[in-house]
């Protein structure tokens, strides 16, 4: 994985990280990495990165989009996605437990029905340590990605669960840190969406 072109090409592809942080043993797991180039000559040396919510969702999905959208931020400054380990194309854990769509009855039940989730459990745990796929480490990932790109610092944007994800690297790599935006914000003294809400705008 390379940074960008002199010409502006864009790179898309993976990086391999350790599952195991803490050990460096074991499995490896293939973070997918978007870079949208910028497009002055005036290059600014930090790039936009955006942390998508979810958890779960793909930050790498909407890089057309996010092209599109900040078209002026570009003119000066890469965009850097990157998708959270167990999302999007980074060693996903998917779980397909829900009913038909279109099946109102299932409207009805548990959001998240508990024998399937334990199938779905089963079923992931044979190709990954599920203790191992948090937001702090899946931020020293980010943090990885960035050293191995060679950008400095970071210009983050995070929207819903990516404001806490953007705190969380901000508390761990404070001096990687040039700017943070949040949209939506969800605090990191909210445990759960399913518990207590932040509390504020």
């Amino acid at each position: 994985m390379r940074r960008p072109g002199p010409r502006g090409q864009g790179a898309r592809g993976t990086y391999e990280v350790w599952e195991n942080r803490e050990t460096r043993t074991g499995r490896k797991i293939s973070l997918k990495v978007v870079v949208v180039p910028a497009t002055g000559a005036d290059r600014a040396p930090d790039p936009f990165v955006f942390l998508n919510g979810g958890p779960g969702e793909s930050s790498t999905d909407g890089a057309l989009d996010l092209a599109h959208e900040f078209a002026k931020l570009r003119d000066r400054r890469d965009i850097l996605l990157v998708d959270q380990r167990g999302t999007g194309g980074s060693h996903p854990l998917d779980c397909e437990m829900f009913l038909p769509p279109g099946d109102l009855q299932g409207a009805l039940g548990a959001f998240f029905p508990l024998e399937p989730v334990r199938q779905c459990r089963g079923r992931l745990e044979k190709d990954a340590d599920l203790k191992l796929y948090t937001t702090s480490i899946a931020m020293d990932d980010l943090d990885e990605v960035r050293s191995a790109l060679g950008y400095d610092r970071l210009n983050i944007l995070g929207a819903s669960y990516g404001t806490r994800a953007t705190q969380v690297y901000m508390r761990r790599h404070p001096e990687r840190v040039r700017t943070s935006t949040a949209s939506c914000r969800w605090t990191t003294s909210c445990l759960s969406i399913f518990g207590r809400e932040p509390s504020g705008p």
